[in-house]
């Protein structure tokens, strides 16, 4: 078995779902985490200037979205064949829109700005993509998941990101039952479930 370092900052952002997909698969990592004044001193020794990074075996591979599909591939996650891949991939992908909207607010320089990024955010970018969302939890591949009736990673990332949306938009699925039908599966899982419980505490 491999040795596994996830690098990221100590917050859930990019790294959550490799976080979730390890503990899905039952697959040893070590968790570290770097504070914020820390990263001057640890972005030389990052490829890419950028978090997170996956360590195998000491050797550095980065991209959030490549890890993601690595960990999910080697832990069962990521469907049975490229096909199965590419219906997970392009949920992945819908969710990846929120992440621009979402930096918008994080990036406001005061509250007045904040507050009317937050709107935009919750009633303009967020609706899009859930739509999106809906329509293709609504495919024929889709089932109890958004692919057949056991959790992916397309399942994994979107618990989420609606965790992150949910910072600027409390009860972002309340006019989405079928998405909030989706999110509950995932968070009853009961090693999702438990690791939601004994996570560190952050605000992101």
């Amino acid at each position: 078995m491999p040795h596994y370092k996830l690098k990221y900052f100590d917050g859930r952002g990019r790294a959550e779902t490799i976080r979730m997909l390890f503990k899905l698969g039952k697959t040893e990592f070590e968790d570290s985490r770097c504070e914020s004044d820390e990263w001057p001193q640890i972005k030389p020794t990052i490829t890419t200037k950028q978090l997170p990074a996956l360590e195998i075996d000491g050797k550095q591979y980065n991209q959030s979205k490549s890890i993601i599909n690595y960990v999910a591939r080697t832990c069962g996650l990521f469907g049975k064949n490229e096909l199965d891949a590419l219906c997970i991939d392009m949920v992945i992908d819908t969710i990846d829109d929120a992440v621009p909207p979402w930096h918008v607010v994080w990036y406001s320089t005061n509250e007045e700005e904040k507050a009317k990024n937050i709107k935009h955010f919750s009633e303009v970018e967020i609706p899009v993509i859930f739509d999106r969302l809906v329509s293709l939890l609504e495919l024929d591949h889709a089932g109890d998941f958004f692919f057949g009736n056991k959790i992916t990673a397309a399942d994994v990332h979107f618990l989420c990101m609606v965790e992150g949306v949910d910072i600027y938009f409390t009860n972002s699925l309340a006019k989405y039952p079928k998405l909030q039908a989706v999110f509950d599966r995932v968070a009853a899982d009961p090693v999702i479930a438990e690791w939601r419980k004994v996570r560190p505490v952050t605000d992101w």
